[in-house]
Formats: C-alpha cells, structure tokens, sequence
C-alpha cells in the first residue's frame, strides 16, 4: 500500500518510499487528509451548532502533457482523525509507468445546523430555531511525483531480465533504462542522481558495492577492484533514483547480483 499524506499547506508527504507496479491489480493508493473543522467554541447551553460534511476527491496526473484524473473512493469511517481515500486496486492509473506528477483536487460540502433553543419568559416553554448554512469548498494540493514501476521495462546488457551476472575481478559494462510516464527513457536532470548498491541479501546492513550511475548516459561501470575480494556466489543489488527534489525511488529493487568464478590456466 502506497500511502499519501495532505497537509495544511497544500504539500504531499509520501509515507512509503516504494514503487507501484505497472498494470497491478493488487497495489493500492491511499490518501489521507485531516479536514480543519468550522466551528467555533460555543459556551451558550441553549445554542446547538452541528457540523455534516461530505467529502469528494480526484487524483489528478499528467501523462503525455494532458491532464487526467481518477475519482477517489471515500471510505466511511476515518483513519484516526482523517478522512481515508483510495485509489481502488486494479485502477487505469496503474496503467501508466515512470516517474509521474500528480495531485489531489478535494471538494468538501459542509452543512452547519444551529438549533436555538428559545425560552418564553411568561410561559417559561421552550421552542427550539433551526437554520443551516451550506459552504463548499475546493481544496487542490500542490504535485508531487511517485514512481510506477514495468516489470520488464530496465535491461541490463549481458545479463537475464534484472539478473547480472560478473566473473569476479572482471570490468562489466551496464547501461540503465529508465522510462517517464510517456514510456520514453527517462532523462535526469539537473541534480537527480542514480545509485547501484549492491549487498549480500535484501536485509544485510553491510554494503559491499556502492557506485553512482553516470547520469549523461544511464551507464555503470564496474572495475576490478569492485569485485576482486568478494566471495563468489548470489548477492542482491537495487538502483536508486534520488530527484533534484530529495524524493527517493527504487527502480530496480533485491534483483539478483551474482558473481562466478574466474577460470585459471
């Protein structure tokens, strides 16, 4: 589950740092936003204010320069003090690969009921006043990116789908595809950087490997000493897309790395 945050200014926060994958039908995107309520604090026992609010939303990206937008369906109970949205499992948004824009366009529909309760002095009856007041309101937050995922969108040379295979001590040369959400290759811009890392498994703290992928030419270049010393064997390697932004994208995650051994005379 990918989850997104709104905040009171208008930016969004992504909680998880994953990506999605292209033509899913089991991820999910969650957006949850704290509504800011319109009542003031009311001291008067004979004056009754409620507050009724109905919530729609759309997520809104770009995708080869038009602008489309898929409802969000509102969940009825919220998530501690927010309202939950979903963008449902199987969507036509998971249609759509690389790094993408998006935002969310929040209409709030308030009703504020104010029941008086009013006190004849002669006859000391009550009767109660009712009135209502409707406001709507269009919250838009401000873009941020995520990253969708095709399976088999990155090659390698010489290696099987994301495998890479090195003789030990040998040089290898890699070229990196990444795709926009045009399916294009992705160009980084100024101030984007590409990472390989490579350790011994997915939760292994040790990094044994850490090189930056040459962003002119999406190329990785590993040298001898890179794997000289390393037992041979299977290890896991990821690639690490960091924007100019500070947002972090793993395009290529615990993909196989292994090292064979050389022959000798």
């Amino acid at each position: 589950m990918y989850t997104i945050l709104v905040n009171n200014d208008k930016t969004l926060t992504t909680s998880v740092k994953s990506h999605l994958i292209k033509g899913t039908t089991t991820d999910e995107v969650v957006v949850l936003y704290k509504p800011t309520p319109h009542i003031a604090e009311n001291n008067d026992p004979n004056i009754v204010i409620t507050e009724l609010n109905q919530y729609t939303a759309i997520l809104k990206y770009k995708v080869d320069g038009v602008t489309k937008s898929e409802p969000l369906a509102v969940e009825d109970q919220p998530y501690k003090d927010r309202i939950l949205f979903k963008v449902v499992k199987g969507s036509n948004f998971f249609n759509n690969r690389g790094i993408i824009s998006i935002w969310v366009d929040i209409t709030i529909d308030t009703t504020i009921v104010t029941t008086t309760t009013v006190i004849d002095p002669e006859t000391e009856g009550a009767t109660e006043e009712t009135s209502s007041e409707s406001i709507t309101e269009n919250f838009v937050t401000l873009p941020t990116t995520l990253f969708i995922e095709e399976i088999h969108g990155h090659k390698c040379r010489r290696h099987d789908g994301n495998t890479i295979r090195i003789t030990r001590g040998d040089s290898l040369t890699i070229s990196i595809s990444l795709t926009d959400n045009d399916g294009v290759p992705y160009s980084p811009v100024e101030g984007d950087k590409v990472w390989f890392t490579v350790k011994k498994s997915a939760i292994a703290e040790d990094v044994l490997i850490q090189k930056s992928v040459d962003t002119t030419e999406l190329v990785l270049e590993l040298v001898e000493e890179d794997t000289r010393n390393l037992a041979f064997g299977d290890y896991k390697y990821e690639v690490e897309v960091i924007t100019a932004g500070g947002d972090h994208y793993t395009v290529i995650k615990n993909a196989p790395f292994v090292i064979t051994e050389e022959l000798h005379e």
